[in-house]
């Protein structure tokens, strides 16, 4: 999977939720309300693929501890969406059949890329967004991406797949 594919793909994904949903209140510009659409749509979407990868490859590491972060990252976002009165749409990617990689290091390249363009997106969506609490929100995701998913996954697709399997080596990082 590209990054434009996945950018297209998210990008027409916003534009149809954000035309199926409307703020109840009108509290923030639609640009605002488009970032926020589109932020939650990137973190579910990253928690169907990785759920994909453990679906095929079992409960490995960094999969099994970054889908329980993006699970975090989404209820911060919910929590914005509750906050400024924005209806939530219903989450697409259940239902959308999802195919990891054949292997485990090719799911950890793919992440890594899908990491990256996660940090890339925040950094676009932090210039159009003004509100403080809105902006907090989408750094820490944006840094948390850069600063332990990514290399998380970088580590797991330099590594050796026949050492340690996914398991945590003591490095206490819950590296691949």
């Amino acid at each position: 999977m590209t990054r434009k594919w996945i950018y297209a793909s998210l990008t027409a994904i916003v534009f149809l939720a954000t035309a199926a949903c409307a703020t109840q209140t009108g509290a923030l510009g639609s640009q605002t309300e488009e970032a926020l659409l589109r932020a939650l749509d990137d973190e579910r979407h990253a928690q169907a693929v990785y759920q994909a990868v453990m679906d095929r490859h079992g409960e490995i590491r960094p999969f099994s501890n970054v889908i329980h972060a993006e699970r975090r990252h989404e209820s911060f976002l919910l929590d914005l969406f509750k906050e400024y009165e924005i209806t939530i749409p219903r989450d697409p990617w259940p239902a959308r059949a999802l195919e990891a990689p054949e292997t485990r290091r090719e799911s950890c390249v793919q992440a890594v890329e899908a990491e990256k363009a996660n940090v890339e997106m925040y950094d676009e969506l932090l210039e159009l967004v003004a509100e403080p609490d809105i902006r907090e929100i989408f750094t820490r995701l944006r840094d948390a991406s850069e600063q332990r998913h990514l290399p998380a996954f970088e580590r797991c697709s330099e590594s050796n797949p026949g050492r340690g399997h996914g398991r945590d080596r003591g490095r206490g990082r819950g590296g691949c």
